[in-house]
């Protein structure tokens, strides 16, 4: 009963909601169109000056005008005029907004001024009329660069620069009005060509600039588009501004050498500032900072280097794959540098000296050094670090084989264990001396056989270096004579056990599925399925649909090690094999060439889509 008199309630407001708007939005146009008085324009679009080109002139009257019905108009019944003229097609495009419409070939053209005069003569349907003649002017988008960029320099005092403008431009108002300035007050003439790149640019607005003379070097310039540069439609010209400044290039020299230390904070050497209290990172490199492009080859040729790049190879050459850029397409400034590395590392704990002949070395431009080279700076020894690939690793047993770990220059690792074999569990502390061999990266075993010792088993290990290059580092290894295949699928999981050193099947191994932490093995172990395998080495056990129906486990954070994991485990007589159920492990199902083949798993019954018709759809 009290559902019914909800529903009642709620369909009386939808009916009186329903015939009230219309009233309503009648009462509104009545008011609206009732509205007495002479016409006004209230504005008129566009408006204003650089404004952007378009294909419409929209005059706004303050009331209603014509009814709706017939809202396209001749010329001849509407007293505007436009100045330069326009092809309009004349369209109330309401009662009150009348329109002047323009094709794309009849656009408005930028650059213009445009003058209109509304004379009265539009009459309202009462037959008032705008009473007094209305002036209005308005100018589109002048002339602008848009876009500069340097797009090579014939010498150091002659940039060649590529110019963008946002409409097409004469080339005369341009070698007219666009010019290089330097001291304030010198001005050079530009040489123009147009860039014939009709591809990319519209034609007439992308232009290749240079001084018509050369400039001098080492000098501050502007380049500066003056008032006067012309559209091609219109003659309405630019505004003056500064459209770029660089500087040209000095005289040509070796400005410092440059490198980090083993902080990384950087080092600079140079014949005025000598650094040889700091030293350099060895495997940082070095870069030579120049005032202007080098020429590589001449590089390559004249410039000493002690200790020799190539560690005295006669059969390698370690500038060989350095080249010269093909143009400077560089914008200079006060404080560029050009940047050339030494094509090498260094050598750890030396000094090091840069020398040449200033008659030897040229740059790009072909000038020769205004000065000899001879920097020297110092290398520091090799940062103490070490390089260990992986999280889980898995050794044969019986084969002479270890999980190695790259170092250099570290005096020990500190390791802490946790190890499972036939005989249990077991957990302890080891540390691990490193030879003293100075700057030198060379590899070690991280004695993960004897962790569990040399027997058959798991270890979840981490360690610490010392002195400490970075956190504490964790491993989960194997060592097994048996190799474990798994596939889980929703009702079963298959485990195949096969021997490592024969490839036969291995029959008759207790097989265990169960859930641990692989950083803390024992903490959280929960049994989910055992069996055993057969004379093929096959063991069938539960699939999703009793193990994990909620994929809770097998759906987790992958590379979250301290959260459980699923598991499968085989055991023989005094032998093991245990597999991670990890995302290292995990094999991605592929057809010929290399289809992808879905594998995706589900939770219990998410695989069913069902589907349903209402009056209302489809669901």
């Amino acid at each position: 009963m009290h559902k019914r008199l909800m529903w009642n309630l709620f369909a009386l407001i939808l009916i009186i909601a329903t015939f009230s708007l219309p009233a309503l939005a009648a009462f509104d146009s009545a008011k609206h169109n009732s509205a007495k008085g002479p016409l006004e324009v209230l504005r008129i679009k566009p408006n204003g000056v650089n404004v952007q080109v378009g294909r419409q002139v929209v005059f706004t009257i303050n009331r209603p005008v014509v009814p709706l019905g017939r809202m396209e108009r001749d010329s001849s019944e509407i007293p505007v005029s436009i100045e330069p003229e326009l092809k309009c097609e004349w369209r109330w495009l309401d009662t009150s907004n009348l329109a002047c419409q323009l094709t794309q070939e009849n656009a408005l053209n930028p650059s213009t001024e445009y003058s209109i005069i509304m004379k009265p003569g539009i009459r309202a349907e009462d037959g008032d009329t705008i009473e007094d003649e209305l002036h209005h002017t308005f100018t589109t988008l002048r002339p602008n660069v848009s876009y500069t960029s340097f797009w090579n320099w014939a010498a150091p005092g002659s940039p060649v620069i590529f110019v963008r403008f946002n409409q097409a431009v004469t080339e005369q108002s341009i070698a007219e009005h666009v010019f290089f300035l330097y001291k304030g007050k010198i001005r050079v003439p530009s040489k123009v060509e147009q860039n014939d790149n009709t591809k990319h640019y519209s034609h007439g607005t992308a232009w290749i600039i240079s001084p018509e003379e050369e400039l001098p070097g080492n000098t501050p310039v502007q380049i500066v588009m003056g008032p006067g540069v012309l559209s091609q439609f219109g003659p309405v010209p630019s505004k003056g501004r500064v459209i770029e400044s660089f500087h040209t290039f000095p005289e040509f020299r070796l400005k410092s050498v440059r490198c980090y230390d083993n902080a990384s904070h950087e080092i600079v050497s140079s014949t005025a500032q000598k650094n040889l209290t700091r030293r350099c990172n060895p495997l940082g490199s070095a870069i030579l900072q120049f005032s202007a492009p080098p020429d590589v080859d001449t590089i390559k040729k004249h410039l000493s280097v002690i200790p020799d790049l190539a560690g005295g190879r006669t059969d390698y050459d370690p500038w060989e794959r350095a080249r010269n850029r093909s143009r400077i397409s560089t914008k200079n400034t006060s404080k560029s540098n050009y940047s050339l590395r030494l094509p090498e590392k260094l050598k750890a704990y030396e000094k090091y000296q840069i020398s040449a002949s200033k008659e030897r070395i040229k740059d790009l431009f072909g000038r020769n050094l205004s000065e000899d080279i001879n920097i020297e700076f110092l290398t520091d020894h090799r940062k103490p670090k070490y390089s260990f690939e992986g999280r889980y690793f898995v050794l044969e047993k019986g084969i002479d084989s270890e999980v190695p770990i790259v170092v250099t220059n570290l005096d020990a690792i500190n390791l802490s264990y946790r190890s499972e074999n036939h005989s249990g569990a077991g957990r302890g502390s080891v540390k691990l001396d490193i030879p003293e061999i100075k700057d030198v990266s060379f590899a070690m075993p991280i004695g993960l056989r004897k962790l569990i010792d040399d027997k058959s088993g798991t270890v979840s290990a981490s360690f610490v270096t010392s002195p400490s290059v970075s956190n504490e580092r964790w491993f989960y290894g194997i060592v097994s004579p048996y190799n474990l295949h798994v596939k889980v699928g929703h009702f079963n999981t298959i485990v195949w056990a096969v021997d490592y050193a024969t490839g036969e099947p291995v029959p008759n191994a207790k097989v265990q599925i169960y859930v641990d932490i692989p950083k803390n093995p024992g903490a959280f172990s929960a049994l989910l399925a055992e069996g055993v395998t057969d004379e093929n080495g096959l063991a069938v056990l539960p699939g999703l649909e009793k193990l994990d129906p909620k994929l809770t486990l097998f759906h987790g954070n992958w590379w979250d090690n301290d959260k459980p994991k699923v598991f499968v485990r085989c055991i023989k007589g005094d032998d093991m094999a245990v597999l991670p159920l990890v995302n290292e492990f995990n094999i991605h199902a592929q057809g010929a060439n290399r289809t992808y083949i879905s594998s995706s798993q589900k939770k219990g019954f998410h695989h069913i889509k069902a589907w349903g018709t209402t009056a209302q759809g489809v669901y």
